[in-house]
């Protein structure tokens, strides 16, 4: 994750929302507030995820849907995905 930008949205089921920003931080990624055309991954909660098939997608999976489907390069993953890449 090092130099990609991580925003999380949803409730996180492992971590809260401050310790996942600070385990992008450390591995040298960013963690903006807002999804944006250059953002390289959002991360869903796994509690009541709508990619699991639960609940309703948030505005920043909205905003995320919208710019991917303009050609935006934004990586849409669980929580659960995002938790593997940190290894």
């Amino acid at each position: 994750l090092f130099g990609k930008s991580v925003v999380f949205t949803g409730a996180l089921a492992h971590m809260d929302r401050k310790a996942a920003q600070k385990r992008v931080q450390a591995v040298g990624g960013k963690t903006p507030s807002g999804v944006s055309a250059e953002l390289d991954y959002l991360v869903i909660g796994d509690e009541g995820s709508p990619l699991t098939g639960d609940g309703e997608k948030s505005s920043k999976h909205k905003t995320a849907d919208k710019l991917v489907a303009k050609g935006a390069k934004v990586a849409i993953v669980s929580e659960t995905d995002f938790l593997k890449m940190l290894g």
